[in-house]
């Protein structure tokens, strides 16, 4: 009995329906993920921002000097 297993194939041998198929998923993650890691360095920024703006209004001169 043989048990070799054929290697895939690189992607550009395959015919192009398989292509779209395999990449589809893969795009569509990856386009997801970066906008999620934007939402949260603007969210972070803004939290970041927030917390400065409160020093320089109420902050003690300590905090001020650092």
């Amino acid at each position: 009995m043989n048990m070799c297993i054929e290697p895939l194939k690189p992607l550009e041998h395959r015919r192009p329906a398989q292509r779209e198929r395999w990449h589809e998923p893969v795009h569509r993650g990856v386009i997801e993920g970066a906008q999620l890691l934007e939402r949260t360095i603007k969210q972070r920024g803004l939290i970041v921002i927030q917390e400065i703006k409160r020093i320089f209004r109420t902050g003690t001169e300590e905090e001020l000097n650092c």
